[in-house]
């Protein structure tokens, strides 16, 4: 299993919309039921990533972790340019903003230490 880090900034243009960043992840991304996902954006220097069914999708708001999920599917829609990661909201792993800080190292990777993931996932209640 690998640890992904979807990293965002909270007052940041939320992707593919208007809205900031960290409304548009509550209303329509976190506290919703059902199925959803997170696009990647994706460009010449922004390949997709490797991720997939079974690997676990950290997410953070400003350098704060808020929790995890384990990914269902990976959708990539090249005529989009974007990938799209599939999880259910209701297995998250929630995490309050301001108990564990982002290692700048897993932003430059977009990747969590197995080590740092499973030690998180102890720590604040395992998966779902």
């Amino acid at each position: 299993m690998e640890h992904y880090l979807y990293w965002m900034r909270a007052k940041a243009p939320a992707p593919m919309t208007r809205r900031d960043t960290e409304s548009w992840f509550k209303y329509y991304k976190w506290e919703v039921e059902g199925e959803t996902f997170v696009p990647r954006l994706l460009g010449p220097d922004v390949p997709p990533w490797e991720i997939k069914e079974g690997d676990r999708l950290w997410f953070s708001m400003d350098d704060w972790i808020i929790g995890a999920v384990p990914v269902l599917r990976v959708e990539l829609e090249e005529s989009q340019d974007k990938q799209e990661i599939w999880y259910d909201p209701a297995r998250a792993l929630v995490i309050a903003p301001g108990e564990v800080l982002v290692d700048p190292r897993w932003v430059a990777s977009n990747r969590v230490p197995a080590a740092d993931a499973e030690s998180m996932l102890h720590l604040y209640g395992g998966p779902r």
